[in-house]
């Protein structure tokens, strides 16, 4: 191949190679926030007696500043037992009494495509929220190797998995009833970018 030729083809490649970064940064347009804690209280120190993991707890969100993020909690700052789709933040609810509540933030890249499944899921569990449950039987029954569904009934993994799953965004390798917030570490095109206490929080643009 002589230099003229050389060129020529290093500078294809180069233009291959420019046109697939930017494919991919252009077809990434959206993130998602995974913020997994452990907040001390009872049910979260109980949970953390027989898993054994850092964090118990599980929200999904869109705002990087975690503001507004959705799970299945406690619906009653004093009431443990009445729980159901929430919206959290991280200066309400509990994470605004338990200040030393700990926490992992993952950042991950998703599609507009998989950001409006997302979006329409979530929307109709907002719409419908007065109708959902915390799923207790559920969260029990699978601490003992044995799953549960339960319409309108879910617990803070089973939702977080559930919609991941539904909207094409992640698959897991067990029966999603079965997950624990550590689950989700690993999760496809996602990266962490914070480890701490929750309170001390701030978004930084790696």
């Amino acid at each position: 191949m002589n230099c003229k030729n050389l060129y020529i083809h290093l500078l294809y490649n180069n233009v291959i190679e420019y046109r697939q970064a930017l494919y991919a940064e252009v077809r990434f347009i959206k993130n998602l926030y995974l913020v997994l804690t452990q907040t001390g209280t009872l049910p979260s120190k109980t949970l953390k007696l027989y898993t054994k993991d850092p964090y118990n707890h599980i929200s999904m969100g869109f705002d990087k500043n975690l503001n507004v993020l959705f799970s299945f909690g406690r619906k009653n700052l004093h009431n443990p037992l009445n729980g159901g789709f929430v919206q959290e933040g991280i200066n309400k609810g509990l994470y605004s009494v338990f200040k030393d509540t700990i926490c992992c933030v993952y950042e991950i890249k998703i599609t507009g495509e998989e950001y409006g499944n997302l979006k329409s899921t979530i929307d109709k569990f907002n719409s419908e929220k007065d109708h959902y449950r915390y799923n207790f039987l559920g969260l029990l029954t699978a601490l003992f190797g044995y799953p549960l569904i339960r319409h309108y009934h879910y617990y803070c993994t089973q939702f977080v998995g559930t919609v991941l799953y539904d909207s094409k965004v992640a698959e897991f390798e067990k029966d999603i009833s079965f997950l624990k917030p550590v689950d989700f570490c690993n999760l496809r095109n996602s990266k962490l970018v914070y480890q701490g206490k929750l309170s001390d929080y701030k978004y930084i643009q790696a």
